[in-house]
């Protein structure tokens, strides 16, 4: 995944999206039909102009098949034009 879309984190270091949210896919073992936890959510809010729902969308479905909901955030202007502030996804293990 390129190494694009970072922030600084509490301690002053630079956190990279990318990077971070392939080891957080990866971590998401609980979703899968071996896993003993009967439920589980997960809900993931990023805030990168390069990011997508689109893309987001692509790498969750990796580990949810299905009750995945993908959208975007804004904030809409007193003008009606709609400001982004991030994609979100969403998906439940029933």
């Amino acid at each position: 995944m390129p190494n694009i879309g970072y922030n600084t984190g509490v301690l002053g270091d630079k956190v990279q999206l990318y990077p971070s949210l392939e080891i957080f896919l990866n971590t998401l073992t609980l979703f899968e039909s071996e896993s003993t936890i009967p439920r589980a959510a997960v809900i993931l809010n990023a805030y990168s102009l390069r990011l997508s729902s689109l893309i987001l969308e692509n790498l969750l479905k990796q580990k949810a098949k299905e009750n995945l909901e993908i959208g975007e955030l804004f904030l809409a202007a007193t003008s009606g034009v709609k400001l982004p502030l991030g994609v979100f996804g969403r998906f439940v293990k029933v």
